[in-house]
């Protein structure tokens, strides 16, 4: 039919038709409601969908604050975090770790971190890494890894796998290596003098074991070996231990740090060695007697 075309009328049969489809359509019993019920069940229904918008509302703020303290979280903990793909490259990190390196985030996203070890560790973290991308474990390594501006600190390095992927907690230990090294420094340099000094010298436990240097063996005839099997109560005559334990008692007690006084000692051959003993007590951090300092001159000459 041309639409332009006003003066034809309707086609009956598709009126019929029409008529028919809306009658099937429609229920087989009506009903009717007085429109003040239909008004508050509507009024219900929309209090419901708004309880429910809020609730879905609340929701999602709640979980937006729990993101954003996760974010703070990992972004800002103390030490670095790192998730290595299978392949050593560097999938996510945090701020932390992005300051240790001392790089911008988007240049160390997808770089490799076997790129930020020297070369002289390289090997080392590789054969480190391969147990990990077989099953989960953890495991720990200290390596020397390089800066943007060059310059190397020591990291630890505490890796956890989690096919096909690797977590990675990173925290700067150089202040800690370099401590270390002084105290192997000042420990080497104390060996080093109580071994090769010309006064003889004892550590000595508050029960009366011994640790000396070659100068004391000497001077009592023992070997090292013999000398440090004994006490000091086992080379001082017996006549005298109760006055040298008395001289020490204060030292213990906490009276005085340090007692000096004349000490004879047993030689091997049973002869009489007469010394001038100054001797300070080391204490640990709660105040337990750890040992004692022992210096000895052999005065055997003087006293004669």
């Amino acid at each position: 039919m041309n639409p332009n075309d006003t003066n034809n009328p309707p086609d009956p049969a598709l009126r019929a038709q029409a008529e028919t489809q809306l009658a099937n359509s429609q229920p087989h019993e009506v009903t009717t409601r007085p429109a003040e019920e239909l008004l508050h069940e509507l009024r219900v229904h929309q209090i419901e969908l708004e309880m429910q918008n809020e609730a879905l509302r609340q929701a999602q703020q709640a979980l937006e604050e729990s993101r954003d303290r996760f974010v703070d979280l990992y972004e800002f903990a103390p030490v670095g975090y790192l998730t290595l793909t299978a392949e050593g490259m560097i999938a996510e990190i945090n701020l932390t770790a992005v300051t240790l390196l001392g790089r911008e985030r988007d240049k160390l996203l997808n770089k490799s971190l076997r790129s930020l070890v020297i070369a002289a560790d390289q090997d080392r973290w590789v054969r480190h890494i391969m147990p990990i991308k077989q099953q989960p474990e953890t495991s720990r390594i200290e390596l020397s890894l390089k800066r943007s501006d060059g310059k190397v600190f020591q990291a630890q390095l505490d890796c956890v796998g989690n096919k096909p992927l690797m977590r990675v907690s990173l925290t700067d230990i150089s202040e800690r290596v370099r401590t270390e090294a002084l105290l192997r420094e000042s420990e080497d340099k104390f060996k080093y003098v109580f071994d090769h000094s010309n006064v003889g010298k004892s550590i000595t436990s508050p029960t009366g074991e011994i640790h000396v240097n070659q100068a004391f063996c000497d001077m009592l005839g023992y070997s090292k070996e013999a000398l440090e099997k004994t006490k000091w109560q086992d080379i001082t005559p017996p006549d005298d231990i109760a006055l040298v334990q008395s001289k020490l008692e204060p030292v213990l007690a906490g009276v005085c740090a340090s007692a000096r006084f004349i000490k004879r000692y047993l030689h091997k051959s049973g002869s009489i060695v007469c010394t001038d003993l100054s001797t300070t007590l080391r204490r640990d951090e709660e105040g337990k007697a750890l040992y004692f300092m022992t210096s000895i001159i052999d005065i055997t000459e003087r006293m004669l």
